[in-house]
């Protein structure tokens, strides 16, 4: 997984595929993602709907991989 940004903003790849998570960069530092803002993959075949379950998964895992990091991505409802 790899991850890049702005403050409103992460893009996370897997593999060749990539996903948009909006969100807020904030001094704590931390982000502060939109769970909501997670619908779909983009392939190099083009975009690909996201399902409830696989979104639920992916979300855990981005808080799994995070948690140590500078700037940790935070979930609303995910986060103890």
């Amino acid at each position: 997984m790899k991850i890049r940004g702005g403050r409103s903003y992460v893009i996370i790849e897997v593999g060749k595929n990539e996903i948009r998570i909006d969100g807020e960069l904030t001094i704590t530092p931390a982000f502060y993602a939109e769970a909501e803002s997670i619908k779909y993959w983009k392939t190099p075949k083009g975009l690909v709907s996201i399902s409830e379950e696989e979104r639920e998964q992916l979300i855990l895992q981005i808080i799994e991989e995070t948690k140590n990091a500078k700037v940790p991505i935070l979930f609303d409802g995910y986060n103890a």
